[in-house]
């Protein structure tokens, strides 16, 4: 019951706003506040009652009450276009802040931060005015066609898993020879030798 009374005063929430807890056990919609259950509705709108005590003991988000969104994205270039990695991070710093509802004050930042196995890492981190959930969805789409366009201008490729094998060249020519040796060839080879010993 206290709870129930706690929720009314404080109103970390109120019906109609999304909330999740940092564990992820409650995600939805506030649909109603009791003395005792609040009402949620998931994104699988299943309805479910939740005990007010819960609210309590959990750290809860009020996901409808942010003021920005941010979008935080690693890619990676090949190893190939290492002598294009500056100006692709100083395109990238100049451009990306003129998208729409970027929010430059909260902590914009464009890095080559690392060596990966087949690529060089560059992170962006791109704020967004812009509490709407799908909305900003659109503004992250923008920030990743940008990042396309930007590598494509340079002449650079984005990075995407490889292996290269190296054979050996007497396997390739039959020890040493100008051209392939098939199969029956080797076959003949080995007889012989064996014969010959």
């Amino acid at each position: 019951f206290m709870s129930g009374v706690m929720l009314c005063f404080v109103a970390p929430f109120k019906p109609g706003e999304v909330i999740r807890t940092t564990d992820g056990a409650v995600e939805g919609i506030v649909e109603d506040i009791g003395w005792y259950m609040t009402k949620m509705r998931g994104f699988d709108y299943r309805p479910t009652h939740i005990p007010n005590a819960l609210f309590v003991d959990k750290q809860v988000t009020n996901v409808s009450r942010v003021s920005h969104r941010r979008c935080l994205h690693t890619f990676g270039i090949r190893y190939a276009d290492v002598d294009k990695i500056e100006s692709i991070l100083n395109d990238l710093r100049a451009k990306l802040p003129g998208l729409p509802k970027v929010d430059v004050t909260k902590g914009f930042r464009v890095f080559f931060v690392g060596y990966g196995p087949y690529s060089l890492n560059i992170e962006v981190l791109v704020p967004f005015m812009e509490p709407d959930y799908f909305l900003f969805l659109e503004c992250q789409e923008n920030v990743l066609k940008e990042i396309a366009r930007v590598v494509q201008e340079h002449g650079a490729s984005l990075a995407y898993p490889t292996t290269v094998f190296k054979m050996d060249p007497r396997l390739e020519t039959g020890n040493g020879g100008d051209t392939p040796r098939s199969s029956s060839e080797e076959t003949d080879e080995f007889e012989r030798r064996m014969m010959g010993s």
